[in-house]
């Protein structure tokens, strides 16, 4: 590792540091998560419910990320899930 690398903790040109001692955040995957939350927003306004199953199918991601997703979308007021989990739940567009 180069001592200029040492200093800062990593040379990747996508990681940015947050501050002094703090991690590193990878911009890329925050620019494509924001881009992604937006999709949802577009999709749920067109529909009464959604599933993670179709959310997962517009995205192309794991039903882990559509979880997080979907669970930010709720604090924000956005939907409201309907069922505790598995293929019976889902999510209403909150007006």
């Amino acid at each position: 590792m180069h001592d200029e690398e040492a200093k800062v903790g990593c040379s990747h040109p996508l990681h940015l540091p947050l501050g002094h001692g703090e991690r590193y955040r990878n911009v890329g995957v925050e620019k494509a998560k924001v881009a992604n939350i937006e999709k949802i927003r577009s999709f749920v306004s067109g529909h009464a419910s959604v599933t993670n199953a179709e959310i997962t199918e517009l995205l192309g991601v794991n039903d882990a990320t559509v979880v997080r997703y979907m669970d930010e979308l709720e604090k924000d007021g956005v939907v409201r899930q309907v069922g505790e989990t598995g293929v019976e739940a889902y999510y209403e567009k909150v007006n």
